[in-house]
């Protein structure tokens, strides 16, 4: 699919959404390396993994992130939605700084 883009004269892209398709990143970067990527926050990812009395607060503070008007602040609201559900959810805390950035497009702000 990547590799039609091309064929069809695709010169260059600025950025790719994308779900955390294995290899899709690496894809990319092949045909287009100097875009960049950033990732989808599918918001039922941190549902499913959060308790049921949990997940609306927990997903409203990570909604947070994208309502920033520079990405520094971005940051600071992302580490702190990680510290505050670490206790509770540290799996779901390291996945998600294990991809940051990606969340965050490597220096983009994040797409509403």
């Amino acid at each position: 699919m990547i590799s039609n883009f091309k064929e069809r004269v695709l010169e260059q892209v600025e950025l790719f959404l994308s779900d955390g398709f294995v290899g899709i990143k690496d894809m990319l970067k092949q045909y287009y390396p100097k875009s960049k990527f950033q990732r989808c926050l599918v918001m039922r990812n941190i549902k499913g993994k959060v308790r049921v009395n949990d997940c609306k607060e927990a997903l409203d503070d990570f909604k947070q992130v994208h309502k920033q008007s520079s990405l520094k602040e971005a940051e600071t609201v992302l580490h702190a939605f990680y510290d505050k559900y670490d206790s509770k959810y540290s799996s779901m805390i390291k996945n998600l700084q294990k991809i940051e950035e990606d969340l965050l497009a490597a220096g983009l702000l994040p797409v509403p």
